[in-house]
């Protein structure tokens, strides 16, 4: 396999485990978002630790970057806990849908943190994937949006953000593993008073779907991170979209779901929009070093 192969083969695997992800979540049942939010990030932080002692890597966090880092974990556990709650109460395919908005978000965002003007080409591709985001969610009425709508979305534009601040991070050379063991330990710190105050009695059936939930996450990270090693985000980006279709089918098989005709309507224009955006980023040259928008969750 060429490594263009395996990194389409690495983004498709993780588009596959973070949808199995999301499928355990919804399967654990009553279970408080944040109490989810913390077990799922409990796992990541004992992962991380664990591989940090292997390879007897130090943990590194540059005081100059404790700003980006906290502001990269803020909006990081804004993007799950989002993302956790718009599961639980929207259609499968729905949720990740809204939260492949994210690429878009990440236009705005850079333009607003880090100064960078979009092209009109670009802003004129998030206007078409607004359009199509309205097909999906269906906002009527005095009421506007549902409140699994609002999280959806929240946590795609705060994906966008803890992006951006990945990029900022990056910029200044901090070790990716530390930025992702800051992460989990900060939204560990942050979900416990939560969670002190509202949480449920956990029964065997729960434990497992978390359990898988937060091993799903772990696989689907580590294939994320391993595929645009193999290649650049340009080239193989576009087949994160396949979690859509992953959702779809699961939601359809575990849960009985369907979207309904207006869902799939927005659901082409939004992956029309995202893969000419991915052709026209194939013609600009590697920045070096890029991160997957799913990174930042």
């Amino acid at each position: 396999m060429t490594n263009k192969q395996k990194g389409t083969a690495l983004i498709i695997s993780a588009a596959f485990f973070f949808n199995l992800m999301s499928v355990f979540s919804k399967l654990a049942g009553n279970v408080p978002v944040m109490q989810k939010t913390l077990f799922r990030n409990l796992v990541a932080a004992a992962f991380t630790g664990a591989l940090m002692l292997a390879r007897r890597q130090p943990f590194s966090i540059p005081r100059r970057a404790l700003p980006a880092a906290f502001l990269r974990s803020g909006f990081g556990m804004l993007a799950v806990v989002g993302f956790l709650y718009a599961v639980d109460h929207l259609v499968l395919s729905d949720a990740a849908m809204i939260q492949d908005l994210s690429p878009f978000f990440i236009i705005a965002a850079a333009a607003l943190i880090l100064k960078e003007k979009p092209r009109s080409s670009q802003l004129a591709l998030i206007f078409v994937a607004m359009v199509g985001t309205a097909f999906v969610i269906k906002p009527s009425g005095a009421m506007g949006l549902d409140r699994g709508t609002l999280a959806a979305l929240t946590g795609a534009l705060a994906t966008g953000v803890a992006y951006t601040m990945l990029r900022v991070l990056g910029k200044m050379d901090v070790d990716v593993i530390s930025i992702v063991l800051f992460f989990s330990l900060f939204t560990c710190a942050a979900c416990v008073p939560f969670v002190v105050y509202d949480h449920a009695h956990l029964d065997g059936r729960s434990w497992l779907y978390l359990i898988l939930m937060s091993l799903s996450a772990c696989i689907g990270q580590l294939s994320i991170t391993g595929a645009y090693r193999f290649a650049p985000a340009k080239e193989i980006s576009i087949y994160d979209y396949t979690e859509v279709v992953f959702a779809s089918v699961m939601g359809w098989l575990v849960f009985g779901e369907v979207a309904g005709a207006s869902s799939y309507i927005g659901y082409v224009i939004i992956a029309g929009a995202a893969i000419v955006m991915y052709l026209m980023n194939r013609r600009l040259p590697d920045e070096g070093g890029a991160v997957s928008p799913t990174d930042a969750s």
